[in-house]
């Protein structure tokens, strides 16, 4: 995302430059938690001791497909939101962009293979089901806004887009103290957190989102001249 359209036209240096290390210090947190969670799960997933095929049968290679796309998305993914590199290296956005999609649509697919073979709980499936209909839906509708140069609304679209992908690093996040707190079976737990990973984090954006425009059409208050 640009800082600069953030900003009201009246700030000054000063506060850009604060937003602008501000919105740099949230990316480098995005990307750090990334990188976190793809050492810390994905990586010994797929490495794991016991071989994958003895663990999931049949299915182990459309699952390993799922997780190295969803493992690009998340981390080409912030590479979408600089407004440096869309300046300086137009060619490189647009790239990363279709690597992005690229991604994306595969692992979606491999996820909706996964899917119909009856490996887990009814309440997991349909969680992940919804969330995999909310990356198609979001990742679409950003390529077809710049299919139609509508780049506002791409812009909106990606960062819906990229919420979603982040939700396996939402599901680590919420799953790990859920289950520390005992408060329901692991099933239900796991049933519930597949739902909260993605469906929680897009309200949050579209209230930040709604938030943003409502103050941006405001109108400006002048003040009344005191009187004497």
């Amino acid at each position: 995302m640009d800082a600069s359209t953030a900003l009201p036209q009246g700030a000054s240096s000063p506060a850009r430059g604060g937003i602008r290390a501000g919105l740099i210090g949230v990316w480098a947190l995005v990307v750090g938690v990334s990188l976190y969670y793809v050492v810390r799960n994905a990586i010994p997933y797929l490495s794991g001791a016991e071989p994958l095929v003895t663990r999931h049968g049949g299915h182990a290679a459309w699952l390993v497909v799922h997780i190295v796309g969803g493992i690009v998305a998340l981390l080409a993914g912030p590479l979408q939101f600089s407004a440096a590199v869309r300046r300086r290296y137009l060619a490189v956005h647009r790239w990363t962009g279709r690597i992005y999609l690229v991604s994306v649509a595969v692992s979606v697919a491999s996820a909706i293979r996964i899917l119909v073979l009856p490996h887990s709980s009814f309440g997991f499936r349909i969680g992940i089901a919804g969330l995999a209909l909310a990356w198609i839906a979001t990742t679409g509708l950003a390529y077809a806004a710049i299919r139609t140069r509508q780049i506002t609304l791409h812009r909106e679209w990606m960062i819906r887009s990229y919420v979603v992908t982040f939700g396996f690093v939402f599901f680590r996040l919420l799953l790990d103290p859920l289950r520390s707190l005992g408060i329901a079976t692991g099933p239900e737990i796991v049933s519930a957190v597949s739902w909260m990973c993605w469906a929680l984090p897009l309200l949050v954006t579209e209230v930040v989102l709604s938030t943003r425009k409502i103050l941006q059409a405001a109108p400006a208050r002048t003040s009344l001249p005191s009187s004497t």
